[in-house]
């Protein structure tokens, strides 16, 4: 599953901060990041090798652009490749060209279903198509979609597992996101809170196979449901539960 996780202004020297898989077919050849030079300015971007796009990159303007596919809407394999959209969306210069750019795309092109993440240093943007095109600005905060969900639906009621090779390393990363889900603000007049809770595990000491430690993380993730919102608990501090 293709996971996009955006931070805008997290920190103050950093307004943008973009986490992202490309969860594709494993035998798909692409080749690695690397900078094409266009006529006035550079791209930095890996390249899908069958069909020739790419899925996320960014240029010398400041503009990055992330894709996904969705998992929603008709599919069509004669349909023009999406990943040559964000190659093409990553020639450009700002927010506003690429929003206009997208719209005209889709008049003249037939695509699949996708979310296109696009930012420069004014906006970020996110433009989903599955039939019908929604675009919206995305203001300060945590943001999370993927090929399955919509934008916010991922975090709720969903358990996510956060990788470290360090516990205390772990649980370090895991607060900060979770401060980040509670201080998250949002738009309107209608208030509304974002809780989530959190279990950590580190290999080898917790399992010495994926399976085996996400089993702990899950142990600890309950135990930390039990004892209360925005809550991490580690596999150094579980309580003793026979019910566990």
């Amino acid at each position: 599953m293709c996971v996009l996780v955006i931070g805008v202004r997290w920190y103050d020297d950093l307004p943008l901060v973009v986490a992202a898989n490309r969860d594709e077919e494993y035998a798909r050849p692409a080749c690695v990041p690397e900078v094409e030079q266009l006529q006035d300015r550079s791209v930095l971007r890996p390249l899908d090798e069958r069909a020739g796009g790419t899925w996320e990159g960014t240029n010398s303007q400041g503009l990055l652009a992330v894709i996904t596919n969705r998992r929603d809407g008709s599919f069509a394999a004669e349909r023009r490749s999406r990943g040559l959209l964000c190659r093409e969306v990553l020639e450009l210069a700002d927010t506003a060209t690429v929003e206009s750019f997208v719209e005209q795309a889709l008049r003249s092109e037939s695509y699949n279903s996708f979310n296109l993440l696009y930012a420069d240093r004014r906006r970020v943007c996110l433009s989903s198509w599955n039939g019908r095109l929604e675009t919206q600005v995305l203001g300060p905060g945590t943001h999370v979609l993927s090929n399955e969900h919509g934008l916010g639906e991922l975090l709720a009621g969903r358990e996510v597992e956060i990788g470290e090779d360090d516990l205390p390393g772990a649980e370090k990363v895991t607060r900060r996101v979770l401060e980040a889900i509670a201080n998250h603000k949002f738009d309107g007049e209608t208030p509304g809170l974002l809780t989530a809770s959190a279990g950590t595990a580190c290999f080898p000491n917790d399992g010495s196979t994926a399976k085996e430690i996400i089993a702990s993380a899950d142990k600890a993730l309950y135990q930390a449901k039990r004892s209360g919102k925005n809550t991490v608990r580690t596999t150094e501090n579980l309580v003793l539960d026979p019910t566990d």
